[in-house]
C-alpha cells in the first residue's frame, strides 16, 4: 500500500470520457481520493503536499529534499488543467513538482501535443515511483494495460492495426 496519499482533481465531464485513467488511479489506490471541480477554493492537503503541475517555478520531484506526503495530481486535457489550475488559489499555494523528462506516453488512444505528456495513471506510476521506489506498481499497470486492451477491442480491426 502507498504511504503518499493521492489527491486527483477532476475536471467535471472528464468521468464520463471511456478513457479517463482517473477512476482507475482511485480504484486501485487505497490512499486515494477524487475530486470533481472546476476550482478548487479550499484543499484539506496534508503537510508536505506537492501538486504535480508543470511548468514555471516547478522543482522537479527527483530534487525535492524529502518526500512529499500528498501529491495532488489535475486530471483533464491540458487546458483544462491550465485552467483549473489558474482558477485555484488552493493548488497555487502548494508547491509545484514535475517529473523527470518522460519517455513517450503508452496511452496511444489518447494523445496530447505536448511533449512528455503523460495519461494520468502514468503520471501517479511515474511520481510514486520515485516518491516510494519500493512500491509494487504492477497491479495499477496491468489495470492500465488492460484498459487500452480493451478499448483496442472494440475498435474495427484496420483502426486497431494503427495504434499496435
Amino acid at each position: 500500500m502507498a504511504r503518499t496519499a493521492v489527491t486527483l482533481i477532476q475536471f467535471p465531464g472528464e468521468e464520463k470520457h471511456p478513457l479517463g485513467t482517473a477512476a482507475l488511479v482511485e480504484r486501485s489506490l487505497v490512499n486515494c481520493q477524487l475530486l470533481r471541480t472546476e476550482v478548487v477554493t479550499e484543499l484539506q492537503a496534508r503537510p508536505g503536499a506537492v501538486v504535480l503541475f508543470p511548468g514555471p517555478g516547478s522543482c522537479c520531484l527527483t530534487e525535492l529534499a524529502s518526500p512529499p506526503e500528498e501529491l495532488v495530481v489535475i486530471d483533464g486535457t491540458w487546458r483544462k488543467a491550465l485552467r483549473l489550475y489558474e482558477q485555484s488559489p488552493a493548488l497555487q499555494a502548494l508547491p509545484k513538482v514535475h517529473l523527470p523528462l518522460a519517455d513517450q506516453s503508452r496511452y496511444l488512444l489518447r494523445r496530447s501535443r505536448k511533449t512528455g505528456a503523460l495519461s494520468t495513471v502514468e503520471a501517479v506510476m511515474a511520481a510514486l515511483a520515485i516518491i516510494e521506489p519500493q512500491l509494487e506498481l504492477g497491479p495499477l499497470n496491468q489495470a492500465f494495460e488492460g484498459l487500452i486492451a480493451r478499448a483496442l477491442d472494440r475498435l474495427p480491426a484496420e483502426v486497431r492495426a494503427q495504434y499496435q
